[in-house]
């Protein structure tokens, strides 16, 4: 703004404003910045409205949008540029897409995010992946307008579900729209491991479980939390304790399927099917 007003302009503003410009160059204020977030504001408001960032081209923020890929795309190449660490990270939260990436369906979307976690073991998708990053930001943001009744772009009941069963963490505030008699207490999954052992001979459920998948998922995320515990740190998710630990231990729970002989000779668990590999 100062730099459009000129040095002799400047000289005839009224003293009151010109104290004002100068107490905000004080304060290392960007008029720029302000531009921005004018700009930012407006985009927060097609999102609510609309249930997603792909601006059209002819709208008034299209041009803008443009402006921030290439901005963008100099900073991953280390180069001078506008777009900093806080502004792409408000931006991808609020679901925007910066980097240009390939059209895919929503489905194939789904199915590098069960890769992902095939190989990371979660889904929490980093921002230093900005394809599949973007599709999670969009996925958050999204719930948040299902689940406040507006329209959610890409997002139903019926993918809410298998993403919930993925373990997919929208992080909106309340729970995903899932069949609440599927959803129990450690306690209860306790006793649905105790009848397993019952009719297999062993405690070993398999990650895919076909008869009960959630329980497959419930063993895998109990030997996490055990490695997360002996570690010193807190693994939410599967509510490990000692007490827990103990408990497990006392009927034949293996937690390291890497030492599936040690752990048979101390806890004298008995043989059967394999045990799934972390």
């Amino acid at each position: 703004f100062y730099k459009n007003i000129g040095k002799s302009n400047f000289r005839n503003l009224d003293s009151a404003f010109q104290q004002k410009v100068k107490l905000l160059q004080q304060l290392n204020f960007s008029f720029e910045d302000d531009k921005w977030e004018k700009k930012f504001v407006e985009l927060q408001e097609f999102m609510q409205k609309h249930g997603h960032c792909k601006v059209q081209q002819g709208h008034p923020l299209y041009n803008w949008i443009r402006t921030l890929k290439y901005d963008y795309s100099l900073m991953k190449k280390g180069e001078p540029s506008r777009m900093d660490a806080t502004k792409y990270l408000r931006l991808t939260n609020l679901g925007l897409e910066l980097e240009i990436v390939e059209r895919l369906s929503w489905d194939q979307r789904f199915e590098q995010l069960r890769q992902f976690k095939n190989i990371h073991s979660h889904v929490n998708v980093p921002l230093s992946n900005p394809s599949l990053g973007g599709f999670v930001s969009h996925l958050r943001s999204a719930y948040k307008h299902f689940m406040n009744g507006q329209k959610a772009q890409g997002l139903n009941e019926e993918k809410i579900r298998k993403l919930t069963e993925l373990g997919f963490v929208f992080q909106a505030g309340k729970s995903p729209v899932v069949d609440r008699s599927t959803i129990k207490t450690w306690e209860e999954r306790f006793q649905d491991l105790l009848k397993f052992k019952e009719r297999h001979g062993h405690t070993r459920v398999p990650q895919l479980y076909k008869d009960d998948r959630q329980l497959g998922s419930w063993v895998h995320q109990q030997r996490r939390g055990y490695k997360a515990m002996k570690k010193g740190q807190k693994s939410a998710r599967s509510g490990m304790t000692t007490e827990r630990a103990l408990k497990l231990a006392e009927v034949g729970f293996l937690f390291d399927c890497s030492h599936d002989r040690w752990a048979r000779a101390v806890l004298k668990s008995p043989s059967g099917s394999d045990c799934e590999s972390n």
